[in-house]
């Protein structure tokens, strides 16, 4: 928690400084949403930027079955904040985190990226994934893109934004 909260306040920073059209995505861990009220506490002192700023769960981290997420979503969501499902492709229940929290953004796990321009079953994976982003109003991000020639396949596939090496310096 004490993590989380020096997070908040820096991005309360950056977003203070960066143009009005930057996003900032936020990792957070699923177990942060067991409790709800604490969790949209620590997010009121972003509550002014809540249109730029996504909530990234990772779908690398396993919770119980019995665990709903449905009473910190809403709330998190009615405050304006967007949520992403991150590392997807890389963990334990996709599918159904797909289903549970509704994500406005899928984040590609690089995994799945990696030579996505020569490997026919990661590309119809990614096709696959874009058209249910678009049936369902959500954006896919590929993460980890190293090369031009992955960056033309997934933009090809209908990748909406990509993030990696390629976009660095």
């Amino acid at each position: 928690r004490e993590l989380g909260s020096v997070v908040v306040a820096r991005s309360a920073e950056w977003l203070m400084r960066l143009p009005d059209t930057t996003r900032i995505f936020l990792n957070l861990h699923p177990q942060e949403l067991i409790d709800a009220t604490a969790l949209s506490t620590r997010m009121e002192v972003l509550q002014f930027w809540s249109d730029r700023v996504v909530l990234e769960i990772t779908e690398r981290s396993e919770v119980g079955a019995n665990f709903s997420w449905s009473g910190a979503l809403e709330r998190v969501k009615e405050m304006g904040f967007q949520i992403a499902v991150d590392d997807l492709g890389s963990g334990y229940a996709a599918l159904s985190m797909l289903a549970e929290l509704q994500p406005h953004f899928m984040k590609v796990d690089m995994s799945i990226v990696r030579n996505v321009n020569t490997d026919d079953h990661k590309r119809r994976l990614v096709d696959l994934l874009c058209s249910f982003a678009e049936a369902t109003g959500s954006e896919v991000v590929a993460e980890g893109v190293e090369t031009a020639e992955e960056a033309a396949a997934l933009s090809e596939a209908g990748v909406d934004l990509m993030q990696g090496y390629l976009y660095g310096e």
